[in-house]
């Protein structure tokens, strides 16, 4: 039986737009979805390819504007299945400043307040407990 995983910080569902730049030279790679978010990490779906231990940066529109994110690939997830081909799931863990972190617990908190129906609405995703532990 495999161990069960444990995490530091609960993770929220979510269907947000991020950008993904190269974190050491700040290139920008190109666009994916954030599918869960947590204060140690995310969860990214990106149509291109993402090292493990490489440093990356993802931006994400916060309330008080765009947040970016500094952290590294820890786990690759899998395709993210015919109706997007060539996108990949990867596993992030972050590495944030006080000033991001500040900022991420602030998205964080609209992202909890905001009711389950308008985001399903809007994303056609089901944030029921049950569909999240799946």
């Amino acid at each position: 039986m495999a161990d069960a995983i444990r995490r530091s910080h609960a993770r929220i569902p979510c269907d947000r737009h991020v950008e993904v730049h190269h974190g050491a030279t700040g290139r920008p790679l190109g666009a994916g979805r954030m599918l869960n978010v947590s204060l140690s990490g995310a969860y990214v779906a990106f149509p291109g390819e993402l090292q493990r231990g490489t440093p990356y940066r993802l931006r994400v529109l916060g309330p008080e504007g765009p947040v970016d994110l500094p952290g590294r690939v820890v786990r690759e997830g899998p395709r993210a299945g015919p109706k997007a081909p060539g996108v990949r799931q990867f596993g992030m863990v972050f590495n944030l400043s006080a000033d991001q972190e500040r900022l991420l617990r602030r998205l964080l908190d609209v992202m909890r307040r905001q009711p389950a129906a308008e985001t399903e609405k809007e994303t056609g995703l089901d944030r029921s407990l049950r569909s999240y532990w799946s």
